[in-house]
């Protein structure tokens, strides 16, 4: 009965979409840039413990965290190694004056509100270097290992024991939504990323496993429908984070 219901719930709500910026990270270069992009753009918190000490930690961002890699078929073959990595983040944008004001079109005297976009998903291709000693490096390293920055998903915990059996990365930071789910809405059920969304979010994640079990290690450039699916994962874990 529950599942049932959650099926129409599912079916009610609007899917989910985003159309903000997605950068694409492949070389040294590209992967270094957009990692120090996303230190000095994603928004930084202040969270106090209540100890004897009264500590106070700085959090330098809060990241939506997610992984894809190719599906293997071939019997002993064995599970792939990661291909991509995923990053959403809120860009610590200062508001201006003006953003929230109507335009007024004279001509058609209609009004229009601007849209405003200040997230981005960082998809950080690894298929080309996944024949290297350090397939990752080191920029994007320390910000996996940076214990201050936040990633949080779906079987996140799953996907920092991947990361550690891939390519020996310790992952600091990290946010398992479907522990904090059962622990907020007192529910000891398993709590998958399209549930949540649309129990906390009202939306629907469209999920295409033909999108999900696609070749991440294609050669030349991921299709529009990998990079949407791979933006989404990414940016409703976040969105879950902050909600």
């Amino acid at each position: 009965v529950v599942v049932e219901e959650e099926e129409e719930e599912e079916e009610r709500v609007p899917p989910y979409a985003y159309d903000g910026e997605i950068v694409v990270a492949e070389t040294k270069g590209e992967i270094d840039r957009a990692i120090d992009r996303a230190y000095a753009e994603s928004k930084t918190t202040t969270t106090r413990t209540t100890t004897n000490n009264d500590a106070t930690h700085h959090v330098r961002g809060v990241f939506g965290f997610d992984m894809e890699w190719k599906v293997t078929y071939q019997k002993g073959k064995g599970e792939a190694k990661t291909s991509v990595i995923q990053l959403a983040y809120e860009r610590n944008v200062e508001k201006r004056e003006d953003d929230d004001e109507d335009v007024l079109n004279d001509e058609t005297t209609t009004t229009t509100k601007k849209k405003k976009t200040h997230c981005v998903v960082v998809i950080i291709r690894l298929a080309k270097r996944l024949g290297r000693a350090n397939p990752l490096p080191t920029k994007l390293v320390r910000f996996l290992e940076d214990p201050t920055v936040r990633k949080a998903g779906v079987n996140a915990r799953g996907d920092a024991r991947k990361l550690m059996r891939d390519f020996n990365v310790l992952v600091n930071g990290v946010v398992e939504l479907d522990a904090l789910a059962k622990a907020k809405l007192a529910s000891e059920q398993r709590w998958s990323l399209a549930r949540l969304a649309t129990r906390v979010l009202k939306k629907r994640v469209p999920k295409d496993a033909r999108v999900r079990t696609s070749n991440w290690e294609r050669n030349g450039e991921l299709d529009e429908t990998q990079l949407k699916y791979a933006a989404i994962d990414a940016m409703v874990g976040l969105d879950v984070w902050v909600a």
